[in-house]
Parts: C-alpha cells; sequence; structure tokens
C-alpha cells in the first residue's frame, strides 16, 4: 500500500469545450488537496491540460488519441479510452480508487470506483441521442451502477431519479451539491461593466440564458414570453450563450417564427472572464430547461446579484429554494407573468437579489470537495487496495511519465 492511497479522476471534460461537468471538474480539483492532503491525486486525460496554477501538486497522466471534436469518431475513440486503456493505466500507477466524473466507468477494472451521474438525460431526452448510442448508454449506465461502489449526484432530485433508473439501492447513492466558482460576485465596478458590454456587443437592457443551444434548454418558451412582454410595451433583448449542441438549428429558427428577430441574441461561448460582467449586466436571467441535474447558472445568478426566473422542475427547485421565481417550464403565459413582475417592479428585483445572495451562501466548493473525499475515504476502507506496490505490471511507459508509450496510442 501507498503512504497515501491513490485516487485517479477522469479529467477529460477539462481539455473540452466549457460544459457543466467541466466545470464540476474543475470545482473540485481546485479543492481537493485542501479537502484530502492524506491522498494522492492523479487526473487522467486524452489531451494535455490547460494551464492551471489551482491543479498543482496533481500527478497529470495524458494517454490515447487527443480530442478533436465530438462526432462518431470520437464516440469510439472515448469509448476504447475508457474501457481499454484506463484499466491499463490504473494498474500501471497502482491506483486505489477511480472516480469517474462523467456517468460511465471502465468495466473490467475491479478495483474501487466511484461515478457521478448527473442527470438521466439519456433515458428522459431520447431525441437528443440516436438509438445506437443510446442503447449503449443504458447498458452502461446500468453496468457502472452494478460495478462501482458508490455513486455520486448533485441532487436529491437526481439520487431519486438514478435509483429507479439503474434499480439501485439509495444507500449507495450520494447526493453531493455543487457550488458556483468564486469569480461569480457583484460588481460595482462601472468601467468593468461597460467594457464587459462592448466586448460583447450586448444590447442596453436585456434577458440572459446561459446553457447550450439546444432543444432541451426550451428556448421556445422565453422567446414566446418575449413576444408577449412586447405586446405589454417592454421593449428588451434576449442574450442566449452557449455552443450549439443538438437542436440548435430549431432554436435558432424560434425568433423568427415568433416575430421577435431583432430582439433575440446568439453570441456563441463567452471567455470567462467576461462571465461575472454579463451576469451583473443582465436585468434577469433565465434557465427554462426540461431537464437539469443541477442547474448550476442559477446558483451563478445569485451570486452575481441579479434575479433568477427558472423552470420548476425538481433539481432546480431543490437548489434555487425559495430565492428565484418558479414557472412550469411549458407555460408561456407564467414566464410572461414572472419576467414582467421583475422587470417592472424594482422594490421585487431587489429582494430577490438579497434572497439569491443569501441562498449561493450554503453552497461551496469546500464543503463538496470535503464531501467527495469523506466519500473516497469510506470506499477505500471497505474494500481492499486495487494494487500492492511491487505488483506485477505489463505496461511500458516512455521515459516522459507524464504519457504512456505508443502501445496505449494505437
Amino acid at each position: 500500500m501507498h503512504e497515501r492511497p491513490r485516487v485517479a479522476i477522469d479529467a477529460r471534460r477539462l481539455a473540452r469545450p466549457p460544459s457543466g461537468i467541466g466545470r464540476y471538474i474543475q470545482g473540485l480539483v481546485h479543492h481537493l488537496r485542501k479537502a484530502a492532503p492524506d491522498l494522492h491525486f492523479l487526473l487522467l486525460s486524452d489531451t494535455p491540460l490547460p494551464a492551471d496554477p489551482l491543479r498543482i501538486g496533481f500527478q497529470e497522466i495524458v494517454f490515447g488519441h487527443e480530442f478533436s471534436g465530438y462526432d462518431a469518431r470520437h464516440r469510439i475513440r472515448a469509448l476504447r479510452w475508457l474501457q481499454y486503456l484506463v484499466p491499463r493505466v490504473l494498474e500501471l500507477h497502482s491506483v486505489d480508487l477511480f472516480h469517474s466524473p462523467n456517468f460511465a466507468c471502465p468495466l473490467k477494472w475491479r478495483g474501487n470506483t466511484v461515478v457521478t451521474m448527473h442527470d438521466t438525460a439519456y433515458l428522459e431526452l431520447r431525441a437528443r441521442i440516436d438509438i445506437g448510442y443510446r442503447a449503449y448508454l443504458r447498458f452502461a449506465v446500468r453496468a457502472t451502477a452494478r460495478v462501482s461502489k458508490a455513486i455520486i449526484t448533485p441532487t436529491n432530485a437526481v439520487r431519486a431519479s438514478i435509483a429507479a433508473a439503474t434499480r439501485t439501492s439509495l444507500s449507495k447513492i450520494h447526493a453531493i451539491h455543487h457550488a458556483p466558482s468564486s469569480d461569480y460576485r457583484p460588481e460595482q465596478d462601472e468601467l468593468c461593466l461597460s467594457r464587459t458590454r462592448t466586448a460583447l456587443g450586448l444590447p442596453p437592457r436585456f434577458i440572459l440564458h446561459v446553457g447550450n443551444v439546444a432543444s432541451h434548454k426550451n428556448h421556445r418558451t422565453v422567446i414566446a414570453a418575449l413576444k408577449r412582454l412586447a405586446g405589454r410595451g417592454l421593449s428588451i433583448g434576449l442574450v442566449c450563450v452557449g455552443w450549439d449542441s443538438h437542436g440548435a438549428r430549431e432554436v435558432r429558427r424560434l425568433p423568427a417564427e415568433y416575430g421577435v428577430p431583432e430582439r433575440v441574441h446568439f453570441i456563441g461561448q463567452v471567455e470567462q472572464q467576461w462571465m461575472n460582467g454579463l451576469y451583473n449586466l443582465a436585468e434577469v436571467v433565465v434557465v427554462p430547461s426540461w431537464l437539469e441535474g443541477f442547474g448550476l447558472p442559477v446558483l451563478e445568478t445569485m451570486a452575481a446579484g441579479t434575479p433568477v426566473v427558472a423552470s420548476s422542475i425538481p433539481a432546480v427547485k431543490e437548489v434555487a429554494g425559495d430565492a428565484a421565481w418558479l414557472a412550469p417550464p411549458d407555460n408561456a403565459e407564467a414566464w410572461t407573468e414572472a419576467l414582467s413582475e421583475v422587470l417592472t417592479k424594482p422594490e421585487l428585483a431587489q429582494a430577490m437579489r438579497r434572497q439569491g445572495l443569501v441562498r449561493v451562501q450554503q453552497f461551496s466548493w469546500e464543503e463538496s470537495a470535503a464531501k467527495h473525499a469523506t466519500l473516497y475515504r469510506s470506499v477505500l476502507r471497505a474494500g481492499q487496495p486495487s494494487f500492492a506496490v511491487g505488483s506485477k505490471r505489463t505496461v511500458e511507459l516512455t521515459p516522459d511519465s507524464r504519457r504512456p508509450s505508443q502501445s496505449l496510442q494505437s
């Protein structure tokens, strides 16, 4: 056994386009060393990770084909990386516990595995996923639930859904909340806000949506509400931040369909340096999704001191508490009323800001990382060491210990 147990984390999403899972891994990694100085952490990736001073002290191991985009070939390579290459690397580095933060784990590895399952979109949003890949996900998630030692979900709502979907005992599933980055806060610097407005070409007044341009994010209800607001004499734009995903083409047609093409602005992915200013400049942020496992933009909005109107779906209700205005995702009239109230009643908007700033204090990455570390230790105590020092190894390395030899690239 090593002096410190070795915990490996699949960190590939840190080298991908920004995503909720990527932000989860980043927040966790930034706080794990302080939460668990008794553990040695390794970050596994198929692509070199971007520089980050907050990851100093983590051992980074890069192997396999570099990421070049989401396509069918990537799916095959990603599957091979996780199911074939990762077990070999875990054995080579005598890893005691592997944490997969993205639903599936290497099924042939018999060591201690913890997996994070963020939602049940693979079941509930079938139109997003082709039938073959959906069948694989159903199998992989159920198999992962069976072989893993513990499952993490971001909310109790998802905990119940995963238990039902995988037929897993609730005692094996642990709800651990995420948290917003410390980057988000009320911004008083008018120069900073002016620079953000200019850099992003923002309209004078706007509602903000942060998330993929995708059908399940439910832009339709908000755009329908935007048209109704215009009918009430409320002149305001809608700014949509995020990269195109499933159904983006149809989503981008909605402004013309509802007769408000000049009011809706799709500005793509925004660099992190501008995000806090963007949240601060918005008059209200909307999270109208049909499905969320957590709904991180809700907390990012609250941390920035901006009112939020969100879907009254279980996970979002759990996160938002009483600090957001919640409306059914299929009721455009309810969304129109909510937005009208927030936009025309300054005292209501100010009260929502205060409530949000209080609510967001209940979520921190320090606490989340501490709970992850406690679960790691619990699993390690319950299980046997995956590999002992000096065990026979069959994988060869190049002199660069960060990247295995060509036998792991093929």
